[in-house]
Parts: structure tokens; sequence; C-alpha cells
């Protein structure tokens, strides 16, 4: 069997469709800023099913290349990482790169969620869009920062909803 069909038949014991393709750590990095990556994932995932949507991290190469190629896209940012001004994540072995304190997490994305401005590091807040918030559930903390994040999205009036899918 293929990839494909080992994913969908394991999708399909469990009742869950697969709706969307997320290019993840190094591969997701490496598409977020080479336009060629992005686009080989695009037209790899277009050969795997035409109604698959891209979750691409905001602002990149990613999110570009799915549009371009009238691929649906949904535009990701992250709750604990933090972000240069050219849009792209801090590199972990920078300072800045992780955000671990969940209230300042949550504070974010809240300003965020308000102003559609991301703060950087390295220079004024930047527009990015959102349909998806990640935590990275392999960090110390993760299930507390979901827990704050959610407990003040919602406090705010913000309503957390799936992005595709049933």
């Amino acid at each position: 069997l293929c990839f494909r069909d080992r994913l969908t038949g394991i999708a399909a014991q469990v009742s869950v469709p697969v709706t969307y393709v997320k290019p993840h750590g190094a591969l997701g990095n490496l598409a977020a800023r080479d336009r060629d990556v992005a686009d080989a994932i695009v037209a790899a995932v277009q050969k795997i099913d035409l109604k698959l949507a891209i979750l691409a991290i905001s602002g990149t190469q990613s999110e570009h290349a799915a549009r371009a190629a009238n691929v649906p896209v949904f535009s990701e940012i992250f709750a604990d990482r933090g972000y240069l001004s050219s849009g792209q994540l801090v590199p972990r072995n920078q300072d800045g790169a992780m955000i671990h304190d969940a209230a300042d997490a949550a504070d974010r994305l809240v300003a965020f969620l308000k102003t559609g401005l991301m703060p950087v590091i390295d220079g004024d807040p930047i527009k990015l869009d959102a349909q998806s918030i990640c935590v990275h559930g392999d960090s110390a903390g993760a299930v507390e920062m979901a827990r704050e994040i959610h407990a003040r999205l919602t406090a705010q009036g913000i309503q957390i909803a799936r992005f595709t899918g049933t």
C-alpha cells in the first residue's frame, strides 16, 4: 500500500476524514522560506487529493504557493514561538524562539486577534492571518498553555472552532 492508502485507511478506522496536510517541523520551516519546496509540497498534495487543504505558516512561501495553485489553504500562527520581521519563526537556537509562559502567550494572542499584528523580535509587528493556532505539544507546559489560551480567548468572546472538516 502507498502512504496515501495507509493514511486514509487508518483515518477511516477511526471515522475521521483526512482534510488537510500540514508540512511540519524542518520541512514546514524549509517550505516557509523556499518557494520551490513549497510548490513541490502543493503539487504532491494535489496528486493525492484535489480537495485536500494545506495548513501553512501564515505569510510564508507555503501559504503563497497554495494560494497561487488555488489549493484551499488555512493560515496558521504559533502561540509558543517567536517571529522575525520576515514572517519566519525565530530559529530555535536563538533567543526569543520559544514562549514558555502561558499568560504571555495568551496575552500575545488576544492582542494579535484584536489587531492582526504579530509582535516580532527584530522590528515592528507584522500583519498575519490566522485560521489556526498551534501550541507545540512536545513543549513543557503545553497542556497548561493550551488551557490558558482557551480560557483567555473564550473570556474575550472569541469562538474556537475547527477550521476545516467535520
